[in-house]
């Protein structure tokens, strides 16, 4: 067991001895990519035409809402009450450094 670098709490050998999991590859990511758009597309091709305008006219109509109701009232919408405004840049918050 080896102690981890974020915490005081050890890790298996076994986590250590690679940089990143086989599944973050690039080439894992867009072989598993390619087979759901493939999926995708078998499942699509086997469902009923009427289902599929159905599902298209409730994505529009959501389109719709966020475009004519929702974006022009962002300043009311979509808003957590209370929350403070972020006073650092998101660079900042994501490596944890407060640089000037």
């Amino acid at each position: 067991m080896t102690a981890s670098p974020n915490s005081s709490a050890p890790r298996p050998a076994s986590m250590t001895r690679h940089s990143s999991p086989a599944w973050l590859s690039s080439s894992a990511a867009e072989t598993w990519s390619g087979s759901a758009l493939v999926g995708v597309i078998a499942v699509l091709t086997k469902q009923k035409g009427s289902d599929l305008w159905l599902c298209a006219g409730i994505f529009a109509a959501a389109l719709l809402y966020y475009f004519l109701f929702v974006r022009p009232r962002s300043d009311r919408y979509w808003t957590v009450p209370g929350a403070e405004a972020d006073t650092e840049p998101a660079a900042a918050a994501v490596s944890g450094t407060t640089e000037p």
